[in-house]
């Protein structure tokens, strides 16, 4: 399953948005022009799915600080259009502010043009199976109704809650990745890298080739480390590494900020084989110039098995990865609005670029693109 089409309306600094998805999506723009603002609605979906829509709308402050521009909440309507081989599902998920409160309205549909296999509204609602009547739904005005309906396998729309669910969506810090991780902290890596030294541990010991293709890719572009050693000590995890010239191993609390951020990168790209899309913010923050060719040849061969979404402000990144077509110019326009289009076509950049002996970043640079 594959994105094809986000929509969103009144999200943040989105007043109305609807952007087409391809295998790998490069997002630039200005600061504060709405480059995670668009990642950032797909967690607000995957948080929903996951935990219900209160978490994920506490998470970013309440209501208010939902709101477009910071006006008073209006009703944010999020959809999304997935494919998977012929067949198109939908997956519309409403909003409605409701004094300082809100509830939340859903809809699933199975292929274009044909009526909903679920509709929501506060809780309640119902949803279509296979075969046999129809099943209400009668639950919290604030949970998620695609994930109680998928708790059955003859829900038609089971495989939507599945696919969010593995997403995998990154805004990596070091400052949390040099703690050591306790045992309540979940092994898959989580969304700021922060229980690395556990996802570590979890995968050296579930999926041993797995690890090691980590610890060679990392390897491959800074030149270390030359071994990782996850360990676990009185409940809490951590690991050490070998590096060149050292005489003991670096704990990682001595880690740089650039080997921890690569070797979240890495884990993110190598051992998460359920998941259907990955998105990273920055990949090329704490990273010398020189490791950066070596990592985009990572995303894009990462991008030929799953759906990969990146920000960057880097033209380096462009230049290395090379894809006129998957770059997304993200602007803030005249009142404010975030907007995200391909202004140009894919053929028209290539040919400009031929012309003008430019590579791709330096063509962004030269605001080929149009950025302001």
């Amino acid at each position: 399953m594959k994105i094809r089409r986000l929509g969103v309306r009144n999200y943040r600094s989105i007043r109305e948005l609807s952007l087409d998805f391809d295998d790998l999506g490069i997002f630039i723009g200005e600061n504060a022009s709405g480059k995670s603002t668009i990642l950032d609605a797909l967690r607000f979906l995957q948080v929903g799915v996951e935990r219900g829509f209160a978490s994920a709308v506490a998470a970013r402050g309440g209501m208010a600080h939902l709101a477009w521009r910071g006006e008073e909440p209006r009703p944010i309507e999020l959809s999304l259009s997935l494919m998977e081989e012929s067949r198109e599902y939908e997956w519309t998920v409403g909003i409605e502010p409701r004094g300082r409160h809100f509830t939340v309205n859903e809809r699933v549909r199975v292929d274009a043009g044909v009526p909903p296999v679920m509709e929501s509204d506060g809780g309640r609602g119902w949803w279509q199976p296979l075969d046999g009547p129809g099943v209400e739904i009668e639950q919290s005005a604030t949970a998620c109704s695609l994930t109680a309906s998928s708790v059955n396998a003859s829900f038609p729309g089971r495989g939507i809650a599945d696919f969010v669910r593995h997403w995998r969506l990154f805004d990596l810090d070091p400052r949390l990745m040099r703690r050591d991780s306790p045992v309540s902290d979940p092994s898959g890596l989580d969304h700021y890298g922060s229980n690395l030294a556990k996802a570590l541990y979890a995968l050296r010991h579930s999926e041993p080739e797995a690890f090691e293709q980590v610890v060679a890719a990392t390897r491959s572009v800074l030149g270390m480390p030359q071994t990782i050693e996850p360990r676990e000590e009185g409940g809490r995890f951590y690991f050490v590494q070998e590096e060149p010239g050292t005489r003991y191993p670096v704990h990682q609390s001595g880690s740089s900020s650039g080997t921890l951020r690569l070797l979240a990168l890495m884990v993110a790209l190598h051992a998460s084989p359920k998941t259907g899309l990955i998105g990273i913010e920055e990949p090329e923050n704490s990273l010398h110039p020189s490791a950066l060719e070596s990592l985009a040849g990572q995303v894009l061969e990462a991008a030929g098995r799953v759906q990969f979404l990146l920000t960057t402000q880097s033209p380096l990144v462009f230049d290395f990865l090379d894809r006129p077509e998957a770059v997304v110019v993200v602007r803030r326009d005249g009142a404010g609005d975030t907007t995200a289009e391909r202004e140009v076509t894919p053929g028209g950049v290539s040919r400009a670029l031929r012309e003008s002996g430019f590579g791709l970043g330096e063509y962004y640079e030269t605001k080929g693109f149009g950025a302001a």
